[in-house]
């Protein structure tokens, strides 16, 4: 058979036929000449190649202790490390990570944790300026009104008053200053604080008992810092003053302080009030100078909202009837305090029971209860049978009689209301008493056709307050006593 190729596909071989040849072809031969073998391949014993020969001529033998540490300083370059070190060292945490510094495991100084360089990103949060309905970062103007109003917190005080914060007495008026507490001085920058006799509104310009003159003269050489709340403490002797003279003081004390400290913000409390039975002085206080500082807010200032009903409690009084005395002072530094911390005064004086010995014309002891939550007291009258040491005519032609007393007793027992009644202020209000009248003539008169009310500390009955005569009509009687069945009564305390 005559083969010309043995091609190979795959894993078998595939005999291609083509042309057979001779048996005496030469190509039959198994003699080749020995020029055709290289000398090496004819030698008797195994030969030795160089490493060139065989294609390593790059290699050499050098144990791998011996070896230098190669790394790479660019693309496509390389160069040799002159040292190594050992990494036999630990370092960090599983919260930790490390870096190295020359060649050694150090731990970072920072955490997996809360604790983070300042700088760090995350891909979870988003780098926005917060807005009133989104989280974000603060802005710079938020940082600018935020560093504003921590400044205003803590804010840099002065108070003026007039007498009441430093009288004691008549024969020692200036003995008994203000005294503000530590309370007070931690939450603010407190500078002081002066009090001048007689300091009100209405003085005049070239008054030195005028407010704009006390801080003038007075209160600003004391001033440390920029001022930013200015406290006023009077009203008692702007009591008779035309509202249009206080407001011109006003102004001046406004137009005075601004100049000098633009962001003051100045407050007028009026703290001033009575606890004399004879209601004219406060009436007055009413009438004129209430009403001129409640409106002080058209003269640029602000009013302590309140302020007027803190020495509505009549044991703050000196025997003067007029000034605090020392636990007087410290209510009115407690209300300053309450304002400047909330924007309004929140006087509330809780329920005590007075006794009212037998005095005037009554000659029983009887105990009548007060509250007292800012403009509103609250009057208990108890059960009590009150007996006169005279009879009291009643009825048709009677006058007004004092039927119990409520004045203000000793320092120590006083009570909270006090009546008003008078050609000035004409305040009154009937108050819900019912019981029944005691006659001479051993008969009984219900209180209801009476009027009762309280003026200049006393409860008052006007009977017959019916126009005309009807069958409540009391005739003429003589009173030997009455029964108070009980009643609650609430007055404004402008009406007591």
């Amino acid at each position: 058979m005559r083969y010309s190729q043995i091609q190979i596909h795959g894993d078998h071989w595939v005999l291609t036929a083509d042309t057979a040849c001779a048996g005496n072809d030469s190509r039959l031969s198994n003699a080749r000449p020995a020029s055709d073998v290289y000398a090496w391949a004819k030698a008797a014993s195994k030969p030795s190649y160089s490493k060139a020969e065989v294609g390593l001529g790059n290699v050499d033998n050098t144990a791998d202790s011996a070896k230098s540490v190669k790394y790479a300083t660019s693309a496509g370059s390389a160069s040799s490390a002159t040292t190594a070190t050992k990494l036999s060292t630990s370092a960090g945490s599983s919260t930790q990570p490390i870096y190295f510094s020359n060649g050694t495991p150090t731990a970072c100084g920072y955490t997996l944790g809360k604790s983070v360089p300042s700088n760090a990103v995350f891909t979870d949060t988003t780098y926005t300026v917060a807005s009133t309905s989104k989280d974000g970062l603060m802005s710079s103007t938020d940082k600018a009104t935020l560093t504003s109003v921590v400044s205003r917190m803590k804010r840099n005080v002065f108070v003026i008053t007039d007498s009441y914060g430093v009288y004691k007495s008549n024969s020692d008026p200036s003995g008994d200053p203000m005294v503000f507490p530590s309370y007070f001085t931690k939450v603010f920058n407190f500078m002081g604080f002066v009090a001048h006799h007689g300091g009100n509104f209405n003085a005049g310009a070239s008054n030195s008992a005028d407010f704009a003159a006390i801080y003038k003269n007075e209160a600003k050489p004391k001033i440390t810092a920029d001022l930013t709340d200015l406290i006023i403490v009077g009203g008692f002797n702007d009591r008779e003053a035309e509202p249009s003279a206080i407001h011109a003081g006003i102004k001046r004390l406004y137009d005075a302080v601004i100049k000098d400290y633009p962001n003051c913000k100045i407050s007028i409390g009026h703290f001033g009030w009575s606890s004399t039975p004879d209601s004219k002085v406060r009436d007055s206080m009413l009438t004129y100078s209430l009403v001129a500082y409640r409106a002080c807010t058209i003269d640029g200032c602000a009013y302590m909202p309140n302020s007027e009903y803190t020495m509505h409690n009549y044991s703050l009084f000196t025997t003067d009837n007029v000034h605090p005395n020392t636990n007087g002072k410290a209510e009115i530094v407690k209300q300053i305090f309450e304002y400047l911390c909330t924007g309004t005064c929140d006087v509330h004086y809780p329920y005590r029971l007075i006794t009212i010995p037998a005095t005037g014309n009554i000659t029983t002891t009887y105990q009548v209860g007060f509250k007292l939550d800012n403009n509103i007291v609250t009057m208990y009258l108890p059960n009590a049978s009150l007996t006169f040491k005279k009879y009291p005519p009643m009825g048709a032609n009677a006058l007004s009689q004092f039927m119990c007393i409520a004045n203000i007793g000793s320092r120590d027992t006083c009570g909270y209301a006090m009546g008003m009644y008078d050609d000035k202020y004409h305040v009154q209000k009937s108050l819900p008493i019912k019981g029944y009248f005691t006659c001479s003539d051993g008969t009984f008169r219900s209180l209801d056709p009476c009027d009762f009310y309280l003026q200049g500390g006393f409860i008052m009955c006007r009977a017959n307050i019916l126009a005309s005569p009807t069958s409540a009509y009391l005739p003429d009687f003589y009173a030997t006593g009455f029964q108070i069945r009980g009643c609650v009564i609430q007055l404004t305390c402008d009406q007591c």
